[in-house]
């Protein structure tokens, strides 16, 4: 989120830079083409100026002509003054009026001329004053333009210094993003390989328990039917189903009063469960089931006797017979005690099975 939001205003950043710096741009063009403007006007009014300046200086000969003109006028006009006062001191009493109303004329056609000049040469003068006043402001104002320039550059330069910093670290933004992405990725994987592993470890050491109250509950069997087989007591035997009277059958089923209890008898408080059923197998007119079935100790102590005597029937010295009867005779033998554990176990029938 954090990210996200760091990306967003670096492209709100970047979008107002980017619109600053066209908006600079524009203006900076706009400005370009009004110094262009103005320099083709300041090179026009340079070339006015030029032009005034060439008008003012042959103004300015043509007023020296005419002062020089006015000198030779003046001495000319000295040299007939000196003349006409010879003449009038020669014929002063001819007509002294006519002399002084022609030097009248003289003076105000001489004054008539000069003010005429002056006045022009002064109305050149006040409009080339103007021209070069406005030239002036003119320049005034291409200078302050130049500056603004010159600040409004700097801006410029300032701005774009700032997008390639904004650029800069957008870019390891981004960078630290994806760094960040990849380690969260990383440890997201380790972490599911870490949950794998310990549901792995769960799963195995369910086992290792189970196969381990397997291992104790076969090891107490072991120990239960050794222990009965080793104290040299009687084991029970089921009883076959022969064809008698319903008297020894019963008495056959009764035990002695004498008798020991069997152990079989007594209520174990680890009995076994019920038999579970491992697979069933389906066929075409009949459904088959493969049953465990946990033996308890006295049952296995009673296969093992009824496994050994079973051995002893079939050697051929396996049975001695009392009273020196021959073979054939049909007394039957009595009823042996149970054997030692010692005979009744070989090695490798109390052997534990390997843990898986």
């Amino acid at each position: 989120m954090e990210v996200s939001s760091k990306e967003e205003a670096n492209a709100r950043l970047q979008a107002s830079h980017i619109e600053e710096v066209s908006a600079l741009a524009s203006d900076v063009k706009g400005l370009k083409d009004t110094i262009m403007i103005l320099k083709k006007e300041v090179a026009e009014s340079r070339a006015r100026l030029h032009a005034h300046s060439e008008i003012e200086r042959t103004l300015r000969a043509q007023l020296e002509a005419a002062r020089a003109e006015i000198e030779r006028a003046k001495s000319r006009n000295s040299s007939a003054d000196a003349s006409r006062d010879r003449c009038n001191m020669c014929d002063a009493a001819c007509d002294p009026v006519y002399c002084a109303a022609e030097e009248y004329e003289l003076q105000l056609n001489t004054k008539e001329e000069l003010s005429s000049d002056a006045s022009e040469l002064a109305a050149e003068v006040r409009s080339l004053r103007a021209v070069i006043e406005l030239k002036q402001a003119e320049m005034a104002s291409l200078r302050d333009a130049r500056s603004e320039l010159s600040v409004e550059r700097e801006r410029r330069v300032a701005a774009e210094r700032d997008v390639c910093s904004a650029r800069h670290a957008a870019e390891e933004l981004r960078e630290r993003a994806a760094a960040r992405q990849r380690e969260s990725d990383r440890l997201r994987e380790e972490n599911r390989r870490i949950r794998e592993a310990a549901a792995r470890d769960r799963d195995h050491a369910t086992r290792l328990v189970a196969l381990n109250e397997e291992l104790r509950y076969k090891l107490r069997q072991k120990s239960q039917v050794v222990s009965l087989l080793a104290g040299g007591g009687y084991i029970e035997r089921t009883p076959m189903r022969t064809r008698t009277s319903s008297g020894d059958s019963a008495r056959s089923s009764s035990p002695p009063p004498d008798s020991p209890p069997s152990p079989a008898a007594s209520p174990d408080p680890d009995s076994p469960p019920l038999p579970a059923v491992k697979g069933v197998v389906e066929k075409p007119d009949s459904v088959s089931w493969v049953l465990e079935i946990e033996e308890t100790p006295e049952e296995m102590a009673t296969r093992l006797a009824r496994r050994s005597s079973f051995r002893a029937a079939a050697s051929p010295s396996g049975v001695k017979r009392r009273g020196g009867g021959s073979p054939g005779s049909g007394s039957p033998a009595p009823a042996s005690p149970a054997p030692n554990a010692s005979k009744l176990f070989r090695p490798g029938d109390l052997d534990f099975p390997p843990p898986p």
